[in-house]
């Protein structure tokens, strides 16, 4: 790719047009990411997308499989830590908290745009009644 083509229009920043929590800082970039790499995908002529599909919710799909993939690549390092633990009951404890931890954390990553669609709804709803 030369230095004169940009894959984003000059003077656009990378940010979400949706209101997020503040736990959900790296959802909007990651979406916009997603969309970067489908623009440049389409410029080259290789779009990953048929025209039925939707950039929106295949960029929110993206957002939540790279989140649920940074846990699972780190996992295993943290069950070698836990595996460490000389004492059993620690030990088990450790797992039982690893267990406990990754599917509250995988649901969280699953569930997030429902909540994040909660809370721009609630948002909207304020303003509105005011």
């Amino acid at each position: 790719m030369d230095a004169g083509r940009h894959i984003l229009p000059p003077g656009r920043a990378l940010q979400s047009s949706r209101t997020s929590p503040v736990a959900c800082v790296a959802s909007p970039d990651l979406h916009e990411f997603r969309e970067m790499l489908e623009r440049a995908f389409v410029q080259l002529g290789h779009a990953t997308l048929k025209p039925k599909d939707s950039l929106e919710a295949e960029a929110e799909e993206f957002a939540i499989t790279a989140r649920m993939e940074t846990l699972t690549r780190e996992l295993p390092v943290y069950f070698k830590m836990v595996g460490n633990i000389e004492k059993n009951w620690p030990r088990y404890f450790g797992y039982g908290f690893l267990f406990v931890f990754f599917v509250a954390y995988m649901f969280g990553c699953a569930l997030l745009p429902q909540f994040e669609d909660m809370m721009v709804e609630a948002r909207r709803q304020r303003y509105v009644r005011t």
